[in-house]
C-alpha cells in the first residue's frame, strides 16, 4: 500500500492499487491528482500534509499536548506499549507531527506529561487515518483468535456488530441481501464454533436505557441522560468533564451486553461451563478494544472489519459459494438496529421506544417523523411531544460542540444527549476504511428504507427477560447489563 497526496484537496489517501480508476476518498478528484509521496518527502511537503488535515480548524498558538522536559525533542504525540488500539513503527515514523496535530485537534486532547504520567488516548484511531508514513497502525488481536480457535480447547464465539455485514459487503463488493447470513457462514468456515449478531443486545440496550430514563425522569434524577454508545467519548467525558458522569447513561455497549448474554443464558441453555467460553467482538470501532481493556465485561477479544477480511483471506474463502446461515440463537432482533451505527439513529429509536412504553400505542409511535433524525450534522436539537412529557434531545456528532454544551451548561435544558465522535457514525470507524466515501452514504440511505420494526416488537426480548432477568432494571440486569462511569481528571495531574 502506497501513500498519494491530493493536489485538489491535501487529503492523504493510502492507496493498494493505483489505476485511472482511483479517486481521492475525500473529495473523488481523479487519479491525475493524486501524487505518491515518497518515503523521503521535502520539509515543505510535510507541512503541507499537516496543513491539509487542519486547515478548516483554527491554529492555536499554545501547544495543547505537552512532551516531558528534559526528553529528545519530538514532534509526535506519544504512544504507550501498553496502549490496546494503536502502536508506532519507529522505523517508518518521519516525525512530522501529524498525528499530535490530530490529537490536539480532532480529539481535543490537552495534557502536559511534565504533570501527569501518562499519554492521554480515546482510542478513536484518527492517528491511524491520518499518519502519512503509515507509521501508526492499529494493534492486532486476529492472530491470537485464530490461534485459539485451532487450539480447539475453547468454545469460540463471535458477535457481531449489526453494521459489520455491510461493510464486508463493501470490501468484497458484495450484493447486501442476504449479507447477514452470508457473514454467519463465513465465520463458521474461519472456525468460529457459535456465532452471534449484537442486534438482539442493541434492542436489550435500547429497553434497558429507555427505562433508566423513565425512572430517572418519574423520581426526578439526575437529567439529561447522555447515550454511552460512543466509547471514545464516553472516556472523554469521564477525563475532561466529569461534572456529566453521573449523566452517563449505566448500560453496557451492545457488544458487551451480548457478550453477557451469551456466557449467562446461552450456557445455562447448552449446560456449557462459562470458563469454557471465549467471546470475540468483532466491530468498526478500534476504540472498543480500549473499552475491552479498560472496564469490567466478559468479553474476551476485539478485533475491527479490518482484522477479519485478514482472516477471510488467510482462509482464502470462495465468497461466491457461500450461500448463508442464520445466526446460532438471539438471531430476532428488530431492523432498527442497524440504526444504532448512525448519528441520531440511536434518538430515534430511544423516542420511539419511550412514546410506546409510555402511551402503550403503535399509533402514536408512527406519529414521530423519522426524518428529524437523518444525516445530522455537527448537532441538532429537538423537542418531541410524547403524552405528558415534553421531551428536549440534543445529538452531538462533534467534540468541540460537546465541549460547547456542557462548557457553557446548555446541556442541561435537555432530557438526553446522544453523542457520536466520527462523522458517519459507527459506519465511519476507523476499524474499517472506505475507499469511497460515496458507498457510506448509500449504506446509510439503505440502512434507513428497510428499517420497519423496532425493540418493542421484538417478542424474543420478552422471552429473554422471563428466562431469569425478569425486567429491565432488576437486580441481574443491573449487575450484568450495567456498568458505572468514573471521575478521571486525576490523571492529568496524578504525578
Amino acid at each position: 500500500m502506497k501513500t498519494y497526496m491530493c493536489d485538489s484537496c491535501g487529503h492523504i489517501n493510502q492507496i493498494d492499487d493505483y489505476n485511472e480508476n482511483t479517486v481521492c476518498s475525500n473529495c473523488n478528484a481523479t487519479y491525475e491528482k493524486l501524487r505518491l509521496i515518497e518515503d523521503q518527502m521535502a520539509e515543505n511537503e510535510i507541512d503541507a500534509i499537516i496543513n491539509s488535515v487542519i486547515e478548516n480548524l483554527t491554529e492555536e498558538k499554545e501547544e495543547k499536548i505537552v512532551n516531558k522536559e528534559g526528553t529528545e525533542e519530538n514532534k509526535y504525540v506519544l504512544i504507550e506499549d501498553s496502549n490496546p488500539c494503536i502502536k508506532r513503527n519507529n522505523e517508518k515514523c518521519i516525525n512530522c507531527g501529524q498525528c499530535k496535530k490530530i490529537c490536539e485537534k480532532n480529539a481535543n486532547l490537552r495534557y502536559d506529561l511534565n504533570k501527569c504520567l501518562n499519554p492521554v488516548c480515546l482510542g478513536c484511531g484518527e492517528c491511524i487515518k491520518n499518519c502519512p508514513s503509515n507509521a501508526i497502525t492499529e494493534k492486532e488481536d486476529y492472530v491470537e483468535v485464530k490461534e485459539v480457535i485451532d487450539k480447539n480447547e475453547k468454545i469460540v464465539v463471535s458477535i457481531v456488530e449489526p453494521n459489520v455485514a455491510m461493510l464486508i459487503a463493501d470490501h468484497y463488493d458484495l450484493p447486501i441481501e442476504n449479507i447477514d447470513f452470508k457473514l454467519n457462514e463465513i465465520l463458521k468456515v474461519i472456525g468460529f464454533d457459535y456465532s452471534f449478531s449484537s442486534g438482539f443486545a442493541c434492542d436489550i440496550n435500547t429497553i434497558e436505557e429507555v427505562s433508566e430514563f423513565i425512572e430517572r425522569l418519574k423520581n426526578k434524577k439526575l437529567l439529561p441522560l447522555i447515550t454511552g454508545s460512543c466509547p471514545s467519548l464516553t472516556k472523554y467525558l469521564e477525563i475532561y468533564h466529569p461534572e456529566v458522569v453521573d449523566n452517563i447513561s449505566t448500560c453496557k455497549n451492545p457488544l458487551f451486553i451480548q457478550s453477557e448474554v451469551v456466557k449467562e443464558n446461552f450456557c445455562n441453555e447448552k449446560g456449557f461451563n462459562r470458563e469454557k467460553i471465549v467471546t470475540v467482538g468483532i466491530t468498526s470501532c478500534i476504540s472498543n478494544k480500549m473499552k475491552m481493556k479498560e472496564s469490567e465485561n466478559s468479553l474476551d477479544y476485539v478485533i475491527t472489519v479490518n482484522e477479519l477480511i485478514k482472516l477471510i483471506d488467510i482462509e482464502e474463502i470462495n465468497l461466491k459459494n457461500i450461500v448463508g446461515q442464520e445466526y446460532d440463537d438471539y438471531n430476532v432482533f428488530s431492523t432498527s438496529s442497524k440504526l444504532m451505527s448512525l448519528c441520531g439513529g440511536k434518538s430515534e429509536i430511544f423516542t420511539k421506544t419511550f412514546c410506546k412504553l409510555v402511551n402503550r400505542t403503535k399509533k402514536s409511535v408512527n406519529e414521530i417523523d423519522e426524518s428529524q433524525f437523518m444525516n445530522i450534522n455537527d448537532k441538532k436539537e429537538l423537542s418531541i411531544k410524547i403524552g405528558d412529557y415534553q421531551i428536549r434531545i440534543a445529538i452531538v456528532n462533534s467534540i468541540y460542540e460537546l465541549d460547547d454544551l456542557i462548557n457553557s451548561g446548555k446541556y442541561k435544558q435537555f432530557h438526553y444527549i446522544e453523542i457520536k465522535l466520527c462523522k458517519n457514525g459507527c459506519l465511519d470507524g476507523n476499524g474499517y476504511r472506505f475507499e469511497n466515501k460515496e458507498r457510506i452514504d448509500q449504506i446509510k440511505e439503505l440502512i434507513y428504507k428497510n428499517v420497519n420494526n423496532y425493540p418493542f416488537d421484538n417478542e424474543n426480548v420478552k422471552e429473554f427477560y422471563s428466562s431469569g432477568f425478569t425486567k429491565p432494571l432488576s437486580q441481574k440486569s443491573v449487575e450484568l447489563l450495567h456498568e458505572k462511569y468514573n471521575k478521571k481528571s486525576n490523571i492529568l495531574t496524578n504525578l
